[in-house]
């Protein structure tokens, strides 16, 4: 053990082990991917992103019904090797969200092997 300025420091493996669990220990959290989604493949304008997290915001602030939610269409960003979840938009926004990417590169997916592409995009409204 390291003693640094305010904190210590422990240079040991960071693996465990407990009663039939095993692995090793990830500061960051891992999930599949949900259906439907869009995946941004190119990095948008600031001012695109700041819309994009006040819709974001709107979608937060409205409490809906299991039956709703699975109008839900979650938007990913992807980066050279990750996709991150930016964020959830309800079925209403897809088409303004539509209108703000349009010269993006934005990749609509329906399930795991269905890919949209041009106005099939608006399917997802």
């Amino acid at each position: 053990m390291e003693q640094h300025v305010g904190y210590e420091l422990y240079e040991d493996k960071r693996d465990f082990i407990q009663e039939g669990l095993t692995g090793d220990v990830s500061r960051y959290a891992k999930e599949g991917m949900q259906f439907p989604c869009f995946v941004l493949c190119s990095t948008p304008q600031k001012y695109k992103l700041n819309m994009l997290r006040t819709m974001f915001k709107a979608h937060d602030r409205i409490r809906q019904t299991d039956e709703e939610s699975v109008n839900n269409v979650v938007v990913y960003a992807k980066t050279k090797k990750k996709t991150v979840r930016m964020g959830v938009l309800m079925q209403q926004q897809v088409r303004p969200f539509l209108t703000l990417f349009e010269k993006d590169d934005v990749k609509g997916y329906f399930s795991r092997d269905v890919q949209l592409e041009g106005d099939m995009l608006y399917t997802l409204c």
